[in-house]
């Protein structure tokens, strides 16, 4: 009866504390509070315009207060009033990514993608050139249990860059060696992404898949890849298969000589030439172009997989055609 008695005195003492205003709520102190701080003292806040409330949520941002931020997302505050600028999108997607691993940068991420699903289709150009969705910054920098929770709530899992590139190609390519690509690969093949799409230049998941990490297994991926029906003979703008594509551009860059064996153990045909007449065995050629620079140990590498490749590719159907 006396913890009953406290409680209910707490509640009192509560629903008659002062209320904040938005002039209160806008200095330093009150921008650096957590949001507990504002319980029951924010019937003011509530009751603001979305545009007060935008301010407040830009302020709490600034001031690195994202749990504060994420609290003034909840009470109506619209991110995409606030964040509009290119240079602006790409600051705030990294403020949400960066060290995901903290609660409050995750609960920031979580109110914004949950109730703003837009920030997925974000089309960017960043630093290095690329164009990149929101969606693939997302699968390119969360850990892999975050990004399969923040895939929940994207409405597009196909959304294309302005290039063509899907979410699921564009970490198919990746050859940054980074961990968690396996995983984030088939968290987007268990959604349900679709594996048809293809870039400008009409090159499908196949095309651009990286076997990186070296020593990583994507048979998994790859199998899972094949079972929605995708043809391991598709042929892009260039007339190119993805046979072709795993001799070169990757190359020494990747494990080509797994990704090949796998092509060729579930149907790839070496047979098929390009537009310019040129097999798969052909491309193994450009590897001379880097012997001349390269060290002694890493020429013997490179002739190494040569012959590696040749041996795979090589058959008596094929024409030799030099092709450098």
């Amino acid at each position: 009866m006396r913890f009953a008695s406290v409680g209910f005195c707490l509640l009192i003492l509560l629903s008659c504390a002062p209320q904040i205003s938005i002039k209160k709520a806008s200095t330093d102190e009150y921008l650096h509070y957590p949001p507990e701080r504002y319980m029951e003292r924010d019937k003011k806040l509530q009751r603001a315009d979305v545009e007060e409330k935008n301010q407040l949520f830009k302020a709490a941002l600034e001031c690195g207060n994202y749990r504060l931020a994420a609290y003034y997302l909840r009470i109506g505050a619209n991110v995409l009033h606030v964040i509009r600028g290119e240079d602006e999108k790409r600051l705030y997607l990294e403020t949400l990514t960066e060290r995901d691993q903290e609660d409050d940068r995750r609960e920031l991420l979580f109110e914004s993608v949950s109730r703003f699903p837009k920030i997925f289709s974000w089309d960017l150009r960043w630093e290095n050139g690329n164009w990149i969705t929101g969606l693939v910054h997302f699968a390119y920098t969360l850990r892999p249990e975050v990004f399969d929770e923040v895939l929940l709530w994207c409405e597009d899992l196909d959304k294309q860059t302005r290039r063509g590139y899907s979410t699921l190609s564009f970490l198919s390519a990746a050859m940054d060696s980074a961990p968690g690509k396996k995983e984030r690969l088939l968290t987007l093949l268990r959604a349900g992404c679709d594996t048809s799409l293809t870039s400008e230049h009409g090159d499908n998941v196949l095309h651009l898949f990286a076997w990186m990490p070296f020593d990583e297994d994507f048979s998994e991926v790859l199998e899972m890849i094949l079972e929605t029906g995708l043809d391991i003979n598709g042929q892009n703008t260039m007339g190119e298969t993805p046979l072709h594509k795993a001799v070169f551009p990757n190359g020494l860059r990747t494990n080509s000589k797994e990704y090949i064996q796998f092509l060729l153990e579930h149907g790839a045909q070496k047979n098929i030439s390009d537009n310019y007449n040129a097999y798969p065995v052909d491309w193994v050629s450009y590897f001379e172009r880097g012997l001349e620079s390269a060290s002694p140990e890493k020429q013997k590498q490179i002739l190494q997989t040569m012959d590696e490749l040749r041996a795979l590719l090589d058959t008596p159907e094929n024409i030799p055609l030099n092709y450098r």
